[in-house]
């Protein structure tokens, strides 16, 4: 400092003039990661409840809204999108199903709607890759709900998409060989298949399973109908296994799109057999699932997944939008496991508690599943939460619970009216 006092005034200047620029220089550097900072921040407010995110859309292809069970996981997504800070709602593009075609068609629907979320039951795994190109193109996020992608190739091109979130899928091996166990126990040795497509991961599964247990216990599928749509479908079906086989034993629906495929099964059954011999193994809760055990029709029902299958999609959806990218950057395969009922009564409380006047889960009960209320949330605990899913529990939780139930943005869990 003394050096500096006793040069010249010559110097002294150019030393000034340094010396501000240096200082310019660091006034500069600092206002510049301030600025770094400040972005930072803004890309953390994402995950903040206050932030400014868009409203969520979820689209639904969807057989129609005119029975409980869809109509149930419809609304619960209503709900749950619904009571976000951002808002948001679910909608449903009518399509049969069974169609790859159509679905497609249902899918461009949804995304020109508006909608930044799609859940998808496909027909067959082939049809997912023009649907991870149109996701992709359009910045959608999607997942498949309740059924496995057997194909490698297409599992590849699918799961390399950054807009696939993944998928929540019940055991359908495992169910399809506990269904045709229970004929079998029961003493059957002819039975009917009723399934979807062969080209279904769902039905080749399922099949893979009745298969175990035909082998296991010395029956064999004497007939079979597919891809029926109608109880009058069913009905004729049912009506052309007896003709053909009067020694039959048993109906396997494994699976199916016609929610009412059991009423037309069962009106067969009270047609053609009368003495009741011929009894039902069903997968899916389906529409008049109560008629048939009261009838004592039912040798083995399993279900009940609907809902939950549902949420978990929704979960990996909402959580990428929320995060600005999917979970851990990965794609994450969800367990539900089925439940069972085998009783009338016992369906009946089913009803009430998921396809009845509340939802299956307050908003509160999943909120910190979401990183707007848990910037924790991993893959990992939507996993657990799914392989916990039981039926029991819910009931258990919302003995209380009474309607109407709204969430805390005040949107209200709307019934299904019969």
């Amino acid at each position: 400092m003394n050096f500096v006092i006793l040069i010249t005034g010559r110097v002294m200047k150019r030393k000034r003039r340094k010396n501000m620029k240096k200082v310019i220089a660091l006034l500069l550097a600092a206002v510049m990661v301030f600025a770094l900072c400040a972005c930072g921040q803004q890309g953390a407010e994402g995950k903040d409840p206050a932030a400014k995110l868009p409203e969520f859309k979820l689209g639904i292809p969807m057989e129609n809204t005119a029975n409980p069970a869809q109509y149930s996981y419809l609304e619960n997504m209503v709900y749950l999108c619904g009571n976000f800070p951002n808002g948001g709602t679910a909608v449903a593009e009518a399509d049969d199903l069974t169609d790859p075609d159509h679905m497609i068609s249902s899918v461009e629907k949804l995304i020109s709607a508006g909608c930044n979320m799609i859940t998808i039951c496909p027909c067959n795994d082939t049809m997912l890759i023009k649907v991870a190109k149109l996701c992709e193109e359009n910045k959608v996020y999607w997942a498949v709900a309740w059924r496995d992608i057997l194909d490698p190739e297409v599992r590849d091109v699918v799961y390399a998409s950054p807009y696939f979130c993944g998928t929540a899928v019940q055991s359908d091996l495992n169910a399809g060989y506990a269904a045709v166990k229970a004929m079998g126990e029961a003493g059957m040795k002819k039975i009917g298949l009723i399934s979807l497509d062969k080209s279904s991961s769902c039905a080749a599964l399922r099949e893979k399973g009745m298969q175990k247990a035909l082998d296991e216990y010395g029956m064999q599928v004497v007939a079979e109908a597919r891809d029926l749509q109608q109880a009058a479908d069913a009905a004729q079906a049912v009506e052309s296994f007896i003709v053909a086989n009067p020694d039959l034993d048993g109906v396997y629906i494994a699976c199916s799109m016609g929610m009412n495929i059991l009423d037309g099964t069962l009106s067969a059954l009270e047609q053609y057999d009368p003495d009741n011999h011929i009894k039902i193994s069903v997968i899916d809760f389906l529409t008049g699932l109560d008629t048939c055990f009261e009838k004592d029709r039912i040798i083995c029902a399993q279900g009940g997944i609907y809902i939950p299958v549902q949420i978990a999609c929704g979960m990996l959806e909402m959580n990428a939008i929320l995060n600005g990218g999917r979970l851990g950057g990965q794609a994450w395969d969800v367990p539900i496991s089925f439940g069972a009922v085998g009783s009338a009564e016992e369906f009946k409380d089913y009803s009430k508690f998921c396809e009845g006047a509340l939802p299956t889960y307050t908003f509160e009960e999943l909120q910190n599943l979401f990183i707007t209320y848990n910037p924790d949330v991993t893959g990992e605990d939507i996993i657990a939460w799914g392989n916990a899913f039981n039926l029991a529990d819910i009931y258990a939780a919302h003995a209380d619970l009474a309607a109407p139930v709204k969430g805390p943005n005040g949107v209200e869990y709307v019934p299904f009216a019969k």
